[in-house]
């Protein structure tokens, strides 16, 4: 009968540290979910914040893509003007030596006549 009081008595020290190994495991395993819970909080933000950024670099990119065109073709208006007022400068230096080649035909018939005369 004594042997039955002391084999009780360490079954119940030993349901002590199974309930003491239990509490200890699921404290760390408590610790563990609220690690797990904070990253993937702590994740799921950081995802956010870089959609974040990806979204306001798209827009930016499209921005700078929508002036760069602008600007080419602004460049190509200004290069085609510049064309143009190269070709206007070009036919008015041509109808100038023209007008004095004209004028110096004039002169001579002039002279012409007036020896003629």
């Amino acid at each position: 009968r004594g042997e039955l009081v002391r084999l009780r008595e360490v079954v119940a020290a030993a349901n002590k540290e199974v309930d003491a190994i239990n509490d200890s495991a699921s404290a760390a395993v408590a610790a563990a979910d609220k690690r797990w819970e904070e990253k993937t909080r702590s994740d799921r933000e950081e995802t956010q914040r870089l959609r974040e950024e990806v979204r306001e670099l798209r827009s930016a990119n499209e921005a700078a893509s929508a002036h760069h065109e602008t600007a080419n073709e602004d460049a190509a208006a200004n290069a085609a003007s510049a064309n143009e007022a190269w070709e206007a400068a070009h036919k008015a230096e041509a109808a100038h030596k023209e007008i004095e080649a004209a004028n110096k035909e004039m002169g001579a018939a002039n002279e012409a006549l007036g020896a003629a005369n």
